[in-house]
């Protein structure tokens, strides 16, 4: 059976809450994606915001930086998915 996880890509730390208390409703999981402007063009709310967002989800961090080791220490407890 397929799993289902949505994502959340937003530079408002208000939406991204918004958006987890709906998805944490329906999804065990969530997919966050943090973006640093130079890995990629898009740009979303900073790393260390990621712990801050309460849910009953477990958090899946989608890292699209160049550094994700900067911020491993911040994610600790999610799943931590990078570009090699």
């Amino acid at each position: 059976m397929a799993t289902i996880i949505p994502t959340i890509l937003t530079r408002s730390i208000i939406e991204a809450r918004r958006k987890l208390r709906e998805i944490e409703k329906y999804c065990k999981t969530v997919h966050i994606d943090f973006a640093d402007g130079v890995f990629v063009s898009n740009k979303t709310f900073p790393a260390s915001v990621i712990p801050l967002l309460r849910t009953k989800a477990k958090k899946v961090v989608h890292a699209m930086c160049f550094t994700p080791e900067w911020h491993v220490q911040e994610w600790k407890g999610c799943k931590i998915i990078f570009h090699a």
